[in-house]
């Protein structure tokens, strides 16, 4: 019993880290202070999709980030909200995902390594 109940408090914590996350990279969309890596991939974006590629190529930037961002702009409108929601989509994914990953490694571990 008491075993089943710390597994349920740590589910219930793991997940409200989950939300706490994304309400906190939420709320940073409608921060309209632009950082200066925010500020080059929105002059990036500015071009056509050869000179998005091209640029990200000829940088270090992330090709993929870079062409996803190009995209959101142009459906979405050249705003920075449009560009950090590009961002904070992918990250609170990431969140949820290894969320999910963390329960199956655990799973594994209690079902195979025990």
């Amino acid at each position: 019993m008491k075993k089943e109940l710390t597994k349920n408090n740590e589910n219930i914590i793991s997940w409200l880290l989950v939300v706490i996350g994304a309400i906190v990279y939420i709320s940073l969309i409608f921060n309209e202070n632009v950082w200066l890596d925010e500020a080059f991939s929105a002059s990036l974006v500015r071009t056509d999709m050869a000179g998005v590629i091209e640029r990200s190529m000829a940088d270090t930037l992330p090709p993929l980030y870079n062409i996803i961002l190009k995209i959101s702009t142009d459906i979405f409108g050249y705003s920075v909200p449009v560009m950090k929601l590009t961002s904070v989509v992918p990250m609170i994914i990431t969140m949820i995902v290894s969320r999910l990953l963390y329960l199956q490694c655990r799973i594994f571990y209690f079902l195979v390594l025990r």
